[in-house]
């Protein structure tokens, strides 16, 4: 995850993560009101990584490399570390929707999704990617879990998780 520290040389992490949610935090702190600037992506990837700078930032952000004590490159070694989680998730979810149809269908769904390269790659990087493919895959899951037996809860839970992914892309 620290490859290429302390620069960001993926340019949606460095412009379009990373600085909009640094320049969210900022707008917190200064007026209090939510303001990343204009962005091609959604709020929730935003949120979530100030919420890391917030607990996490100044354990990343060491004297030494990768960060170099650089609260820029700390923040993008932490949008780096919720791509791989959420990469992770997406690998697990569509296991879990496979297994449906039986364990073989659902280990070779979670390997097809573990060896995907766009995947793989997007997980490596501050990016939306992996998020939206992991709330898409539990979106689906819970889907076909809400047309088996139409609940309120399954239909709470098909709106929350399908409204999380709407807001990971604009």
């Amino acid at each position: 995850l620290d490859w290429g520290l302390p620069w960001a040389l993926h340019i949606d992490e460095r412009l379009f993560v990373v600085a909009k949610a640094i320049g969210l935090e900022r707008s917190l702190a200064g007026e209090g009101v939510p303001d990343p600037g204009i962005t091609s992506y959604g709020i929730l990837p935003l949120w979530l990584l100030v919420a890391a700078r917030q607990l996490f930032l100044g354990w990343v952000t060491g004297s030494g490399p990768p960060t170099y004590g650089s609260d820029f490159a700390g923040t993008v070694l932490l949008a780096r570390g919720i791509s791989a989680v959420w990469g992770t998730g997406a690998i697990l979810l569509a296991g879990l929707w496979g297994k449906r149809w039986g364990t073989t269908t659902g280990l070779v769904a979670a390997a097809l999704v573990a060896g995907f390269p766009a995947l793989v790659q997007a997980s490596h990087f501050g990016t939306v990617e992996p998020p939206l493919l992991a709330l898409l895959a539990g979106g689906m899951l819970a889907c076909e879990r809400l047309a088996e037996d139409r609940t309120l809860r399954r239909s709470l839970m098909v709106g929350a998780i399908l409204g999380l992914a709407v807001s990971v892309k604009a």
